[in-house]
């Protein structure tokens, strides 16, 4: 959200620049002190100690191939920008349409019938 606010001219700076690093620090500074607590209080039984490692092995995973791993969503999102602008206008195609659903007697509180009208 924050890349496709900047490519539309909404907001300033380039997020994708500090993405890599960002996502270092995140989880760095915030989910393996997390993970770690979850481990030390051992709130989740013995499977408490996953958390920790799984945050580990993301990190790891991050600090090799996260640079790569940005560089494949950028160009991802430049392919999916290319496709909508030369894709074909097409014709709004939805039907409107109405769900009533009436409640018998026997099921309304009050013994009165309603009636609820959806509309996409």
């Amino acid at each position: 959200e924050l890349y496709d606010a900047f490519r539309k001219g909404r907001i300033k700076n380039d997020p994708s620049e500090g993405w890599y690093k960002g996502e270092i620090g995140f989880l760095t500074y915030y989910v393996l002190p997390l993970a770690a607590k979850l481990d030390t209080c051992g709130v989740f039984g013995v499977t408490s100690d996953e958390f920790r490692i799984y945050a580990s092995e993301n990190l790891k995973e991050w600090t090799e191939r996260g640079e790569e791993m940005v560089k494949k969503y950028l160009a991802k999102y430049e392919e999916n920008e290319v496709k909508q602008e030369t894709a074909p206008l097409r014709q709004n195609s939805m039907v409107n349409y109405t769900n009533t659903i009436t409640i018998d007697e026997d099921e309304g509180e009050d013994g009165a019938v309603e009636e609820y009208e959806n509309e996409p």
